[in-house]
Formats: C-alpha cells, structure tokens, sequence
C-alpha cells in the first residue's frame, strides 16, 4: 500500500516549554477511561471516587466532551480542591503526582516555587505545562485518551504491541469508509500495528487513507468526498442538512477544501468515542 505522508504540517505550530525538568521515569499507566478517572480523583483530590462522581466524568471523557487534561483541570479548579488551601510546594508535588504519576525531583520544583513566587508564572499556567509535557501524552496514551497537551504518545517501538481485534477493525473501516475496498493483508498489519503501539493516532491514520495516491487517483466528487468523511468517523450516511452546510464550505475554500472538511469531522465526538472504544489515541492538540 502506497500511501503518500501529507499531514505533519497540517496543523502544527510550535510551542517551547522548559522541556529539561520533564525527564525521569513516570508510572507505567494501563487501563480504562474509568481508570484514568479513579486515577484523578486519587491524586487531585486525595481521595476514592464516588460513584455518581465517577459515572459524570467518565461520560465527560467517554464522549469526548473533555479531554485528559481539561479533565484533570475541572478537578484543580473544583471547590474540594480549592478549600484544601495548599501551599505552593503542596500544589506543585500534586502536578508532578497527576501529570507524571511520580514525585517531583529537586530541580523541577525548585524551578516552579521560583516561578510562582517571582510571579512568572501562575498556577493555571503551571497546569497548561504540565498538560503539554510528554510523559503527560504518554500516561493517557496508556488509557487511550486525548491528553489535551501538545504532545503525540512516545512510540511503543521497543514492545512492538500486537493491535487488538478493536484496533484491527478500526484499521478496516479505514478501507472500507474512506477507500471503498476491503484491506489487503499487509496494510491491514501495517496500519493496525503502528496504531497499537502509539506511532500514529487514529487522526493520522485517517488523514493517510484520506490524502493517499490512491484517493486522488479516484478523482471523487465533493460530495462522494463528504458520503466518505461520515462514514469513516460518524458511521452514518450524511443527513441533509449537514451534508448541505459542508458541500458549500468545500465550495467557499476551494484550495483547502479537503483538509477544512477532514478536520471538521476528525474533532467530533464520534470519532473520539470510536478511537477510545478502539484503544487507540484519537489526535494530538496541536497548539
């Protein structure tokens, strides 16, 4: 399968965070959306989840109405939180706990005290950080989530993790939705595995199906174009009105008219609750 790479730059812009007081060594992090919550609640608030809690939050992230780290934030900023009154040291070593799963080294926290103390930072812009630091991506790769951080999962290069049968019919719905063909045996491997082991998200595997030779070979029409993008990420035939409003914004941004409607539809809930249910990363924030 001759798949042409198109998307790197697609979206990303540079960001430059103090990247040197983010080495060592996190928990290896590995289970569920309900996890990922029950894992929130341990360090943020100190505390088991309650049920009712834990149900709220996982439908929030389940459904993609939030990602892993505006999840993380909605707990920092809660009032449980907030009336604990912690000190700065105190704040700082529950990031390192949440963000990373360890304690913090004496040079990252003396680095963020200063910062706080000298106002050159406040603690919401430590959180923003902290969210856009790797071993933040890599901790919800583990849970299959959206880190919310500018960072893409560190590749599973040395497990070589075989993809799970959920991973694998991700991979052909790829063929079917967005070429229109049944896989062939290598790509189907190809594809699935570099999913399972994080070095590429389920965006970035969309996008080389969607931006291949052989799409453009095809030569479709918009609106096959459109038929395409619903069934690849919502699982549905387009309903009128929607199919109406993106045939008209291919029409309005004619040089941009594929990526515009791509990324339109590899954002939305559907595609995030697929991703999940795939055990796969959805995308990487590119901020």
């Amino acid at each position: 399968m001759n798949i042409k790479k198109t998307v790197s730059s697609l979206l990303a812009l540079t960001v430059i965070i103090p990247i040197v007081l983010f080495y060592g060594t996190g928990v290896q992090a590995a289970g569920t959306s309900r996890d990922f919550v029950q894992r929130i609640y341990k360090y943020v608030l100190e505390r088991d989840s309650d049920k009712d809690g834990e149900d709220f939050w996982l439908n929030e992230l389940s459904t993609g109405k939030l990602n892993g780290g505006q999840l993380a934030k909605q707990f920092l900023v809660s009032k449980e939180f907030t009336d604990k009154n912690k000190n700065d040291t105190e704040f700082v070593t529950i990031l390192y706990k949440t963000f990373f799963g360890r304690d913090p080294e004496k040079e990252g926290l003396d680095f963020w005290l200063n910062n706080l103390s000298s106002k050159k930072n406040t603690r919401d812009n430590i959180v923003d950080e902290f969210i856009n630091s790797q071993e933040w991506a890599d901790i919800c790769a583990e849970y299959g989530i959206v880190s919310g951080g500018n960072k893409k999962p560190t590749p599973k290069t040395n497990t070589n993790k075989e993809p799970s049968q959920k991973t694998k019919d991700f991979t052909e719905r790829l063929y079917t939705s967005a070429l229109e063909r049944q896989s062939d045996k290598t790509g189907l491997e190809y594809w699935s595995k570099k999913l399972a082991n994080y070095e590429i998200t389920g965006e970035e595997a969309a996008a080389e199906f969607f931006f291949s030779d052989e799409m453009k070979k095809a030569n479709i029409s918009d609106a096959d174009f459109i038929y395409r993008l619903y069934a690849t990420f919502l699982g549905r035939v387009p309903d009128l009105g929607g199919f109406d409003f993106w045939l008209n914004e291919m029409a309005k941004n004619p040089s941009k008219k594929y990526e515009m409607a791509f990324y339109g539809f590899s954002r939305s809930e559907e595609f995030v609750k697929l991703c999940n249910e795939a055990g796969i990363v959805p995308y990487a924030v590119k901020s």
